[in-house]
């Protein structure tokens, strides 16, 4: 029988551990954000009440995201980890503020992300 070598073990090991890691993505991060299913926040928005309007609520939110993404830059002066006030317009202008951003949906309680943490959380242009 033979033994194998000790670091290809743990090179496998390191490759299965990191295809465990969290992805964010824009799709992931809308439908916690406005759906309702569990682990989700349905976060209610004036104007974009039942089924129909939660879809365009995640349209919106996804479209936004994406046009983000598609944007190289830095972060800037972007911290989603800061509460708003609910009323400011929160843009994000690039990957970097959009990866930012999706770390922080992913990582926020539904209470904190419906009391205007993670901006923007409900109104996208």
């Amino acid at each position: 029988m033979r033994l194998i070598h000790p670091l290809l073990c743990l090179s496998l090991a390191v490759v299965t551990l990191s295809g465990c890691a969290t992805q964010h993505d824009c799709a992931r991060s809308c439908e916690k954000l406005f759906g309702d299913k569990a682990e989700q926040c349905n976060i209610q928005v004036p104007g974009h009440t039942g089924d129909q309007g939660r879809q365009d609520m995640i349209s919106a939110c996804e479209d936004h995201c994406e046009q983000a993404m598609g944007q190289a830059g830095e972060v800037g002066d972007y911290d989603p980890n800061v509460r708003t006030s609910g009323n400011e317009d929160v843009f994000l202008e690039n990957d970097a503020q959009a990866a930012l951003w999706m770390q922080c949906i992913d990582e926020t309680a539904c209470d904190d992300l419906n009391s205007n943490y993670c901006a923007p959380t409900t109104n996208f242009p």
